[in-house]
C-alpha cells in the first residue's frame, strides 16, 4: 500500500481540476454531438468524460509533483534509460528469481521494480479498452496510439515539462514506452469482455439519430444561446461607435439587434442562424417550408421580447410597488402577477413538452412556425479498423 501513495496525490489534483476542464469542454462537446447527431446521449457523454478524467489522471501521474527549478537545477543523475527491460532484470535480480524456486517468483512480485512494470502497464491497459470500444480502432492502431501517448509523456519528461525546468526532473525510460504500449494492447485484447454488457457504438448511433430526428428544447437553447451571444458581441462595438454609455440605450441597442438579427436576418437565410446552423437546425412553417417574415417576427417577439421577457417586467413592477400607492400600487401588482403568471406557464409547458415531447410551445403555436432538424445520418463504420 506504501507504493501506491504516491498516486494518490496526482489523482486527487485531477479529480479537483477535472470539473473545470470538463466545463470547458462542455459547449465544443454538445455542438459537436448536435451537429452529427442532432442529440446528446447521456451514456456516450458520461464515456467521453470519463476518458477525459482518465487521461488527465495519466499526464498528471507523469508529472506531478513539480518540484522547484532550484531543486531541479542540483539534479546530476542520468536523463534517459535507453536499455530495454532492465527493470525486469533488476526485479528479478532484487527477488533473486530461480526457476526452481516458486518461492523466488513471489519475491519478484513484491519487489518495487516490478511494481513500477505492472504500474506502468496497468496505466494504458484503459486507454487500450476505449480506443476498441469508443474510437472503433483495430489492434495495430491501438498499439501506435498507446506508444504514441507513451512517447509524449516520456519527451514530456525528458524536455523538462517542455523547458520550463533546466533539465528532467524524472528520468526518460525506454521500458516505460515498452510497459505502457503492453498495457494498452492488453486492453485492446480484454475489452470484448466489457462490450458484451456496454451497448455497441452502432446502436448508439442509431438512437442518436432517432432522438435527433426532433430539436430538443435542449438543443434549442443552445442554438439559441449562441444567437443571443452573437448579439451580445455585437451590440458592444455599435454602442461604441455610437458613443453610447447610458446602461438603458445599450439595452435598447441590444434588443435592435435581436430583432434585426432574429427577424431580418433570420428570414433572409431561410430559417437560419448561426446557432442554428452550428446545431443542424432549421427554422421552417409548419407545412415544412419557408416561414415567412410575419412568422418569422410573431415568433421573435413572442417568445423573446414577452415570454422571455416577462419575469423582468414582472420584477421591475413588483420592485415599483415599494413607492406606489392608490391604483398605482393596485395596477403594478396586477402586472407584477400576469407577468409572472405567464412565465411560469411557459416554463411549465417547456416542462411538460420535455417529458411528453408531443406539446407544442406557445411561441410555435402562435407563430405557426417548428424547429426542423437537418442532421444527414452517416454510413456507419465497417468493421473497427484495420488489425
Amino acid at each position: 500500500m506504501s507504493q501506491l501513495a504516491g498516486y494518490i496525490g496526482p489523482i486527487s489534483t485531477a479529480m479537483w481540476v477535472f470539473p473545470f476542464v470538463a466545463l470547458l469542454f462542455t459547449v465544443p462537446y454538445v455542438i459537436s454531438s448536435y451537429r452529427r447527431y442532432g442529440a446528446v446521449l447521456f451514456f456516450r457523454a458520461l464515456v467521453v468524460y470519463s476518458f477525459i478524467f482518465y487521461m488527465m489522471c495519466v499526464y498528471f501521474l507523469a508529472i506531478l509533483p513539480l518540484p522547484s527549478v532550484e531543486e531541479v537545477a542540483q539534479k546530476t543523475g542520468e536523463w534517459a534509460q535507453l536499455e530495454p527491460f532492465r527493470g525486469l532484470r533488476r526485479a528479478l535480480e532484487e527477488g533473486g528469481f530461480s526457476v526452481g524456486d516458486p518461492q523466488s517468483w513471489l519475491r519478484v512480485l513484491d519487489t518495487s521494480s516490478f511494481f513500477h512494470l505492472a504500474a506502468n502497464t496497468a496505466m494504458l491497459f484503459p486507454l487500450g479498452i476505449y480506443l476498441r470500444y469508443y474510437f472503433r480502432q483495430g489492434f495495430l492502431q491501438t498499439v501506435r496510439w498507446g506508444f504514441l501517448v507513451s512517447l509524449s509523456i516520456e519527451l514530456l519528461q525528458l524536455s523538462g515539462l517542455l523547458f520550463i525546468y533546466p533539465r528532467p526532473y524524472r528520468l526518460f525510460d525506454v521500458d516505460d514506452l515498452i510497459t505502457n504500449t503492453l498495457g494498452a494492447a492488453l486492453g485492446y485484447l480484454v475489452a470484448p469482455l466489457p462490450m458484451k454488457i456496454l451497448p455497441s457504438q452502432e446502436k448508439l448511433d442509431r438512437v442518436a439519430y432517432h432522438k435527433g430526428e426532433r430539436v430538443s428544447i435542449i438543443r434549442a437553447a443552445v442554438a439559441a444561446g449562441i444567437d443571443w451571444a452573437v448579439c451580445a458581441l455585437a451590440s458592444v462595438p455599435v454602442s461604441s461607435l455610437l458613443g453610447v454609455r447610458s446602461g438603458r440605450r445599450i439595452l435598447v441597442i441590444y434588443v435592435a439587434s435581436v430583432l434585426v438579427y432574429f427577424v431580418f436576418i433570420q428570414y433572409l437565410t431561410r430559417g437560419r442562424t448561426l446557432g442554428k446552423a452550428l446545431c443542424r437546425v432549421r427554422l421552417v412553417s409548419e407545412d415544412g417550408g419557408r416561414p415567412r417574415l410575419w412568422q418569422v417576427a410573431v415568433r421573435c417577439v413572442s417568445l423573446y421580447l414577452i415570454l422571455l421577457a416577462a419575469p423582468y417586467a414582472g420584477f421591475r413592477a413588483w420592485n415599483a410597488m415599494i413607492d406606489a400607492t392608490g391604483w398605482r400600487f393596485f395596477a403594478l401588482g396586477a402586472a407584477a402577477v400576469i407577468c409572472l403568471g405567464v412565465f411560469a406557464v411557459f416554463v411549465f409547458v417547456c416542462f411538460v413538452n420535455m417529458i411528453t415531447r408531443a406539446s407544442r410551445l406557445p411561441h410555435e403555436r402562435l407563430s405557426h412556425t417548428r424547429n426542423q432538424s437537418t442532421v444527414v445520418r452517416r454510413p456507419a463504420p465497417e468493421g473497427e479498423g484495420g488489425a
